[in-house]
């Protein structure tokens, strides 16, 4: 399993969120460019093959959705805080 993790900060660490998007971004690439290098090595008659192809484009497919839900949580980390009223 592909995946990109990222650190908001600690010790002298400073969260870089066009990086992190950037970082996330090849990791889409590569999962996107996987996914149509799986089905090209597939024999179409061979059903055993081809089922196992659709499991791991399925299993790529999620990976891919991870990667959007990680830009979207990046986003968010960077939208200011909600202010509070007491």
């Amino acid at each position: 399993q592909l995946s990109h993790s990222f650190a908001i900060g600690g010790f002298g660490q400073e969260f870089k969120p066009d990086r992190e998007k950037e970082s996330n971004e090849k990791i889409r690439k590569l999962l996107i460019s996987l996914k149509e290098r799986v089905m090209t090595y597939v024999d179409p008659q061979d059903q055993k093959a081809m089922k196992k192809a659709e499991h791991y484009i399925v299993a790529i497919e999620k990976q891919l959705i991870s990667c959007d839900k990680t830009d979207e949580m990046i986003d968010a980390l960077c939208q200011p805080l909600p202010v509070r009223r007491l």
